[in-house]
């Protein structure tokens, strides 16, 4: 046993021999580092940044790379462009006017006009402006043509300080003039050049700033259809000032066969319903949108306590004298309807010779249901 514990002993003598430090408990010295850091005031500083110069910046261009991301997107059409007169009237105050001779006799070219303006985008858009641009073989000083319309701001073009909300449209119903001739120069000239013209929404105004858009490259309309200017006509003074007279005449009243269909206790029968608009007047219609609208159908049933709006519309131009005929198809009237009325201009934004004339009525004839059927065969929906 002795001979076996001496190992042990002597390998411990060898580990504190060669660990002296251990058996005296000092305290183990700090551990230096392998580099040794420069002082602070040894460290480079960051090379300063140089200030960009006033003419390396890049310009900010307005346009739509700039527009905002919620914004108007003003488009606009010709609804109707109506027929030329070349006249000595003055196309804003109506007033006739004179020269010092016949040939010096002032002319201008008025075409009835009617334009729609639609805000596609996603807010809305202040102040609604539309010019219009001419072309033709005229020299260019003749082909700045102006806009009036009623209650506009300015004569030479739709300007209204209001707001067209996000999906709206509005209609717009004016007279398009040309610049002032003298007779003499208008028949050397302008008689029987062939012209066109479209509308520009939100054109360029100095001094008034443009809506910003979220697409500036839609506010053209499409041009016109081509059309030959006029002769001219002197007006005597005091003559009336021209205007048109629209009148309705209600055609067939077509019953749709097997199309009776029942909604609870209540059945109806399709029609299709002929009218014709007629222009007595003395001048041209140029035509309403849907919007405004260009006329209006009623039907009348004892069910629903008297007349009800069915349907309504627009119509374009109608030379004075002439007519449009038009067909409403598809039309639900109950079963108990007994008459049919169509009111042109149903609210009143024509300025007629006669506004006593502007709606026809007209009964409804139909076949009894066989008996024993009183629902006609109608289908339930």
């Amino acid at each position: 046993m002795r001979r076996m514990m001496a190992v042990p002993v002597v390998g411990l003598v060898l580990v504190l021999g060669f660990f002296p430090d251990l058996c005296r408990g000092a305290d183990p010295q700090p551990v230096k580092p392998l580099l040794k850091a420069p002082p602070a005031s040894a460290q480079p500083s960051p090379p300063a940044r140089k200030k960009p110069k006033a003419e390396d910046a890049l310009p900010v261009r307005p346009g739509p790379e700039v527009a905002p991301a919620i914004a108007p997107d003003l488009v606009v059409s010709i609804v109707s462009i109506g027929v030329p007169c070349a006249e000595n009237r003055d196309p804003v105050s109506g007033r006739v006017e004179s020269g010092g001779s016949p040939e010096a006799t002032p002319i201008q070219v008025t075409i009835p006009l009617t334009v729609q303006v639609r805000n596609l985008g996603r807010s809305g858009a202040r102040p609604i402006r539309v010019a219009m641009e001419a072309q033709g073989g005229m020299p260019p000083g003749y082909l700045a043509y102006g806009f009036h319309v009623a209650g506009s701001r300015l004569p030479s073009m739709l300007y209204l300080d209001e707001t067209l909300p996000p999906g709206g449209e509005r209609t717009f119903r004016g007279t398009l003039y040309s610049p002032q001739f003298t007779l003499a120069l208008y028949r050397s000239d302008a008689e029987g050049v062939t012209m066109r013209y479209r509308a520009v929404v939100d054109p360029p105004f100095s001094g008034h700033p443009a809506v910003r858009e979220a697409n500036e490259a839609n506010n053209l309309s499409a041009w016109s259809r081509p059309m030959n200017l006029p002769r001219a006509t002197l007006v005597v003074p005091g003559s009336p000032v021209p205007r048109p007279d629209l009148s309705v005449s209600i055609g067939e009243i077509a019953l749709q066969p097997d199309s009776a269909w029942r909604h609870g206790a209540m059945v109806y029968d399709r029609y299709d319903v002929q009218f014709t608009l007629f222009n007595r007047g003395t001048a041209n219609y140029r035509g309403q949108g849907g919007d405004e609208p260009g006329w209006q159908l009623f039907y009348h049933a004892e069910s629903a306590g008297g007349w009800v709006a069915a349907a309504r519309g627009g119509c374009l131009e109608i030379s004075a004298g002439g007519l449009r005929e038009m067909v409403v198809r598809d039309l639900d009237i109950p079963r108990n309807g007994t008459r049919v009325k169509v009111v042109a201009d149903p609210e009143n934004r024509e300025i007629e010779l006669n506004e006593a004339n502007n709606s026809a009525e007209k009964s409804i004839f139909r076949m009894l249901p066989a008996p024993g059927a009183p629902g006609g065969g109608a289908v339930p929906r």
